[in-house]
């Protein structure tokens, strides 16, 4: 049975002490005293109930997910064994390369494995369980140090790369040194983000439709009775007749000078939690004036080198596990590396004319050039021998 923190069952997220309370169990040095659970089901459920984080972490797991990828090898005799080890791993690089963000939104994350014999490409690796945050303590920057929580509330720790076989695990933590990754220094803002829109929706909803009765000072006693009749005359019809000596004044205390401080407290938290997750805070930090195309450069070029940082990481760590056990089991059962690795291709916008002239230079310099590297920059495919190919010396002056 999956752990359940009590709190977040009558509240969307908890309260700023609940939350301070639970970042302490996740600290205690004393491994009996600590838990890291409810940590990271407060952070759990700010990823799943945050509508704002939810998309910027939808943005920066698609920087990785979006992507082709292509097994390569170190060397071109052993494109063979590359091929067979895409096929066999492909399916679970597809889902490990979405669960992998979990390693920089919760500092850590692990997967478990189970390796088929017997299939066509030799022995192929399936997964049993992809363990969720509340199951994952992070104990220091090595992945061996990474243990597994079993149990409900009393729990035991496992430490799946600390004995064999280690085949069946892949497990990988960020360089933090404390627990709970990106998403722990977000967790008061959101609870902050939480708290102040509610209290400002309580607040409107007791002030709106307050009215306040003034009087001259010379109304007689007669007129002031009329206006009270009056006043609930205007909460039922919507209209009232009252004499000059009496007005009436709506309620102000929610005005608009109001509703600016708590619309710039709320931005600024905001722009402090897409910093944190894609490098920059969207359009809306940009200056009012001047430096605009600048700025919007330099913020995309910064998300960019985030986006970039997590697709190395996800090769690497695919490369260095992943494809490491397959090449032990179906190879050379003591390698210490495998001779493929995984590559992300980065889609581009190229301009075929712009690549055209390219070739043509080389041409005209007289540059050697592959073959399939020239077919590649115009995106066409190289036909095969014996294949129908258009000849473009009897093509004359035919335009297509």
């Amino acid at each position: 049975m999956a752990y359940e923190y009590a709190p977040l069952k009558q509240r969307t997220f908890p309260t700023l002490k609940q939350a301070s309370d639970a970042l302490k169990r996740a600290d205690n040095a004393d491994p009996q005293a600590r838990d890291v659970r409810p940590l990271m089901a407060i952070l759990n459920a700010m990823a799943e109930r945050s509508t704002r984080l939810a998309g910027h972490i939808l943005t920066r797991k698609a920087a990785v997910c979006s992507y082709k990828w292509t097994v390569k090898p170190y060397e071109t005799s052993d494109q063979e064994r590359a091929d067979k080890a895409a096929a066999r791993c492909r399916r679970v690089i597809n889902d490990v390369l979405g669960w992998h963000i979990d390693r920089h939104l919760y500092g850590a994350m692990a997967v478990e494995l189970k390796w088929i014999t017997g299939t066509p490409n030799g022995t192929a690796p399936k997964i049993i369980k992809s363990y969720l945050p509340t199951e994952v303590e992070k104990n220091g920057r090595n992945a061996e140090d990474v243990a597994i929580l079993k149990g409900d509330q009393e729990f035991e720790r496992f430490y799946p790369l600390q004995q064999d076989p280690v085949e069946n695990w892949l497990i990988d933590v960020d360089d933090r040194t404390y627990r709970g990754g990106i998403l722990r220094t977000l967790a008061f803002h959101e609870i902050l983000i939480n708290e102040n829109i509610q209290e400002w929706a309580a607040f409107n909803k007791k002030l709106k439709g307050i009215i306040q009765a003034r009087f001259e000072q010379w109304a007689t006693q007669e007129e002031k009775e009329n206006a009270i009749t009056a006043l609930k005359q205007l909460a039922e019809h919507n209209y009232s007749a009252t004499s000059k000596a009496t007005e009436f004044v709506f309620n102000k205390t929610a005005d608009y000078l109001g509703a600016a401080g708590f619309k710039d407290f709320k931005r600024e938290l905001e722009q402090d939690r897409a910093i944190t997750i894609l490098g920059q805070a969207n359009t809306p930090s940009l200056p009012a004036s001047g430096g605009s195309r600048a700025a919007l450069q330099v913020q995309s070029m910064i998300t960019a080198d985030i986006h970039h940082d997590s697709m190395v990481t996800a090769e690497q760590f695919t490369t260095d596990q992943l494809l490491l056990h397959d090449h032990r089991l179906n190879a050379e059962p003591n390698a210490t590396d495998a001779p493929y690795y995984l590559e992300i291709s980065l889609a581009e916008d190229r301009d075929p004319e712009k690549e055209a002239r390219t070739i043509a230079y080389a041409k005209q310099a007289a540059i050697p050039v592959k073959k399939a590297e020239v077919y590649e920059r115009l995106q066409y495919t190289q036909p095969e021998e014996g294949e129908d190919a258009f000849d473009w010396s009897n093509a004359g002056g035919m335009i297509l």
